[in-house]
């Protein structure tokens, strides 16, 4: 009898120690150069501000490739655009050596969503699902804005387009 609840009390200590750890750790955010009124709303897909994403705001993007369902796949209606995205939640946007417009961004951290809000009213806002590495991102539009059938790939430079 002994031996069986000997048996038993190290069935539980070998069940106790094979337990994992159930430690929680916090995923780093990263810092903001603006308050928390000018962070998008997780719950929504809003712009209400910037966020100084390293992976977003170093240096500018060309726009590489693009395609649009439903269009041939030689038409390039990116090609040799830029675009600059500062952390304080503005961008510059041009085409090779001239800035054509400016405007606002803003991007959810969960969702992996980016919005660009151009100033004026000649561009429309649009809204991208963003993936990314290094020196590259991939963005994928979404419904919000009705640009869901258009995907663009963007690469990290340190000088316009020529």
């Amino acid at each position: 009898m002994k031996s069986i609840q000997l048996l038993c009390a190290f069935a539980i200590l070998f069940l106790i120690a094979c337990k994992p750890a159930t430690t929680t750790v916090q995923e780093e955010t990263p810092s903001t150069t603006q308050p928390d009124s000018l962070v998008v709303n997780p719950d929504t897909s809003t712009l209400s501000g910037g966020h100084d994403y390293a992976f977003l705001t170093n240096q500018l993007f060309h726009y590489k490739a693009s395609s649009t369902v439903g269009k041939p796949s030689t038409e390039q209606p990116f090609a040799g655009q830029w675009i600059d995205l500062a952390p304080d939640g503005t961008f510059k946007a041009g085409k090779l050596q001239d800035q054509t417009h400016t405007g606002r961004w803003g991007y959810n951290h969960e969702k992996k969503i980016l919005e660009l809000r151009p100033d004026g009213t000649d561009l429309p806002r649009t809204e991208w699902s963003v993936m990314h590495n290094n020196d590259m991102m991939v963005w994928v539009g979404t419904q919000t804005y009705n640009n869901n059938a258009t995907q663009v790939q963007l690469v990290r430079s340190d000088n316009m387009p020529q």
